[in-house]
């Protein structure tokens, strides 16, 4: 039974490197014509945050640190700034999910929506301390809402694809 769980622990783990690579090529391809209007929404973010509020068991910290560190390198972001930040947030939520045993989705979206407000604003304070170029705020606001948006899309992706489920008690006393 153990080998069965750390066996899907462990496929879900190997899934979630698959899914963010394919979502760093696509970001990565040449797939635009012309110029963007709307900045697109940060899925691997979302992706993150889905899985760590709901299945904190199966992203560890360093495999969080080591794909946003990955993406930072290829989408041309400052290095481990943003790794740095999730890996903050992640481990808040991962807290917090561990000592919830539901959460509603509103309260999960609304939380993940303050969390994605606070990594997003506290990425921008940390760049204009050191003088680094940005993007204007509402092309950041941008991002932030189509981020927010994709959140229930992703949501509902990981639950009925991959079965990232929400926690739910278990009467053995096991926290999965």
């Amino acid at each position: 039974m153990a080998e069965r769980a750390s066996f899907q622990i462990w496929s879900l783990r190997l899934l979630f490197v698959a899914l963010t690579l394919a979502l760093l090529l696509r970001a990565l391809l040449p797939l635009d014509v012309g110029a963007p209007r709307i900045p697109g929404p940060d899925l691997i973010l979302c992706l993150v945050l889905v899985w760590v509020q709901r299945r904190p068991d199966i992203l560890t910290a360093p495999l969080i640190a080591c794909t946003i560190l990955l993406a930072d390198f290829l989408l041309m972001r400052p290095p481990g700034l943003w790794a740095l930040l999730i890996l903050i947030g992640t481990e808040f939520l991962r807290r917090r999910a561990y000592r919830q045993e539901r959460t509603p989705f509103a309260l999960e979206m609304g939380i993940a929506t303050l969390t994605i407000g606070a990594l997003m604003l506290a990425q921008r304070l940390i760049l204009t301390i050191f003088f680094v170029d940005q993007p204007s705020v509402t092309s950041e606001l941008m991002h932030f809402l189509t981020t927010v948006a994709a959140y229930p899309f992703v949501a509902l992706l990981s639950m009925h694809a991959f079965g990232i489920k929400a926690r739910q008690s278990d009467p053995d006393g096991a926290r999965f």
